[in-house]
């Protein structure tokens, strides 16, 4: 299996498009969310504290994460590489290809978090 491959960089930039916009679909699905059950929480609490009732002042929702900018510093990156193929090694292609980066992880369970109903 080759560590490293030579790709066609409109190819590569369609695909990087391609996972840029999938990526910032969900973020923003999530933030809603996000608004949603702040909103709810928030909502909850002033009920309690109009009744009288304990008010939990403290909300813990941790926020939707969106790296949009890691795309496209990625797909900048590649539109100013001058040649028409570039030589890529398998952690980048891991990465800008199939769609996973460090912070994939914490991502996907942070936004699924308010994605709920998708």
């Amino acid at each position: 299996m080759p560590d490293e491959v030579v790709v066609n960089k409109g190819e590569l930039l369609s695909v990087l498009r391609h996972n840029r916009a999938g990526h910032r679909e969900v973020f923003l699905k999530a933030q809603e969310g996000f608004r949603e059950r702040a909103i709810a929480e928030l909502d909850r609490s002033l009920a309690d504290a109009r009744a009288g009732r304990d008010v939990r002042l403290i909300v813990h929702l941790p926020k939707p994460e969106d790296h949009t900018e890691d795309y496209d510093r990625e797909i900048r990156m590649l539109e100013m590489h001058t040649e028409p193929t570039v030589k890529i090694r398998a952690p980048l292609f891991d990465q800008i290809v199939m769609d996973r980066w460090g912070w994939s992880a914490t991502f996907n369970t942070t936004n699924s978090k308010y994605l709920v109903g998708d």
